[in-house]
């Protein structure tokens, strides 16, 4: 009796331990790296253990280069298409389209189904990076944990449950659109150190790879008209040697900014002339906030602190 008493407990405690150790290894959290104001994490893709992936929401799918893709996916089947552009536009120059493919990529326990962009040389890619759009992630082993939860404070990426979250003191942004970037609605105050200000409604690209609070796209007519009517003077953005960074970003001198709930003081706003852009008003980028911030697909929120 005592034999069979001890067998059971044993039998118990290596369960627990397995269980333990299956849950302590799922890779659904991860920890983030702050890189000249772009968040990186590594990860287990396809795999292949430790790659670097940039945290991103502002790019229509994956970005990876020739090489780290032969290197990683080669024994991947991808739908290829053919119509593929030759070139994606980002604030910082045009990067070149080397092939569009569509497929399924594993991340640790989540998982990516889209499109599959493999590039040249890219202005803030190294040849190993990797870009993910982190709102495109599911959750393989958990379906009712589908929140992308982004910890800024405590520099973490996770996907929750939405049962497990608080969000009583937080606010929300209602996402109007989805892919493939997160759209969401806002009203933007704007107050610069030569006494002009002035409000601006409309719709927003909420970019977790841009490294400035607000890019505002010069291109867009509302745009266009409230800063010239509001009279906000606007300048060459430059590095802090005094060097223009590119031709096709200024920047607006304000003292203090608020998207929703959101202010941001002491900080220069971005505009950039780089996208022909009409229908959004600019890019949001993490560094808006300093909490957590919530992608919430099911129910169409960004939720932040």
């Amino acid at each position: 009796m005592i034999h069979k008493r001890c067998t059971i407990q044993y039998m118990f405690l290596f369960l627990g331990m397995y269980l333990y150790s299956s849950s302590f290894c799922a890779q659904t959290s991860f920890k983030l790296s702050k890189e000249k104001g772009f968040y990186y994490f590594d990860a287990t893709v396809n795999g292949h253990e430790n790659i670097r992936l940039l945290a991103e929401s502002g790019i229509p799918g994956i970005l990876i280069s020739e090489s780290e893709f032969e290197r990683l996916f080669n024994e991947c089947q991808f739908e290829k298409i053919d119509s593929a552009p030759a070139e994606i536009v980002n604030q910082l120059g045009t990067t070149q389209v080397k092939q569009l493919l569509k497929g399924k990529i594993r991340i640790g326990d989540l998982s990516y189904r889209g499109s599959i962009w493999v590039v040249g040389k890219h202005k803030i890619l190294s040849e190993t990076d990797i870009a993910i759009p982190i709102h495109r992630l599911k959750n393989e082993k958990d379906s009712t944990a589908y929140v992308i939860q982004l910890d800024f404070k405590k520099n973490m990426l996770d996907m929750v449950r939405e049962s497990s979250i608080d969000k009583s003191k937080m606010k929300s942004f209602k996402i109007v659109g989805y892919y493939p970037k997160p759209i969401f609605e806002s009203e933007l105050f704007v107050s610069d150190k030569f006494g002009h200000y002035g409000r601006l409604s409309g719709k927003f690209i909420l970019d977790l790879g841009n490294p400035m609070p607000l890019y505002l796209f010069y291109k867009n007519p509302e745009v266009k008209k409230f800063l010239s009517e509001k009279e906000f003077k606007i300048i060459y953005a430059d590095d802090k040697k005094g060097n223009i960074i590119t031709a096709s970003i200024y920047c607006l001198d304000a003292n203090n900014y608020k998207i929703g709930e959101k202010k941001v003081l002491n900080i220069p706003i971005a505009i950039t002339t780089a996208f022909n852009i009409t229908e959004y008003l600019g890019f949001v980028g993490p560094s808006m906030f300093r909490g957590r911030v919530l992608i919430d697909e099911k129910n169409d929120l960004i939720y932040y602190e």
